[in-house]
C-alpha cells in the first residue's frame, strides 16, 4: 500500500469538525492558496466558492463532512481544511482540501488526508475521488504519494479562472 498511513499524529495540530464559524478563516485560507497561482490565471471569486460562506452547512447538506486542522496553540487559525461529499454514483469525493502556505511541509495536509481516507474506508464507498486544478502541481504530488491515480479525462469549468481539472481516484 502507498504511504496512506504516514504517521502525523504527533504533530502540534488539533483535528476537529469544521463549523460555520470557520467560514471566514476558510475563505481567507482558500483565497491565499489561490493567490499563489495568480500568475497562472487563477482567480478567487467567492460567488464561485459560495459553499465557503456556510462551510459546515454546505457539506452537511451534500451528505459529507468537512474538517479543520488548527495549530494546537492557535485554535482559531486554520492550518488546513478538507472534507468529502457523496457523489450520485456512490463514491466519495474529496472537496476543499487546502493547506495554509506557511503550514505546508509540516504534515498538515497528510494529517487531514489520512483522516479523510480513514473516514472513507469506514463507509460503504468503494472509491474516493477528487477533481483538482491542473495547475495545482504540489497537490498532485501529495495525492500520488497516497496512491491516487490520475484519471484519463479532464473537465473544463466555466469559471473566471478558465479551470481545467484532472480527476484522481483511490480504491478503498
Amino acid at each position: 500500500m502507498p504511504n496512506a498511513t504516514l504517521s502525523t499524529d504527533k504533530l502540534p495540530y488539533h483535528l476537529r469538525p469544521a463549523t460555520d464559524n470557520d467560514s471566514a478563516a476558510a475563505i481567507d485560507l482558500v483565497q491565499r492558496s489561490y493567490a499563489e497561482y495568480t500568475d497562472q490565471g487563477v482567480v478567487f471569486d467567492l460567488e464561485e466558492e459560495s459553499d465557503l460562506k456556510q462551510l459546515a452547512t454546505a457539506f452537511d447538506q451534500a451528505g459529507g463532512e468537512i474538517f479543520a486542522l488548527t495549530p494546537s496553540n492557535q485554535p482559531t487559525v486554520l492550518a488546513s481544511i478538507g472534507g468529502y461529499q457523496n457523489t450520485a454514483d456512490g463514491r466519495l469525493e474529496v472537496k476543499k482540501l487546502y493547506v495554509c502556505p506557511n503550514h505546508r511541509g509540516q504534515g498538515a495536509g497528510k494529517r487531514l488526508l489520512d483522516h479523510i481516507i480513514n473516514r472513507a474506508k469506514s463507509s460503504s464507498a468503494q472509491e474516493l475521488m477528487l477533481w483538482t486544478d491542473t495547475r495545482f502541481t504540489k497537490a498532485h504530488r501529495l495525492y500520488e504519494k497516497y496512491g491516487f491515480t490520475k484519471g484519463p479525462v479532464t473537465r473544463q469549468l466555466q469559471d473566471k479562472s478558465n479551470t481545467e481539472e484532472f480527476s484522481y481516484h483511490l480504491a478503498l
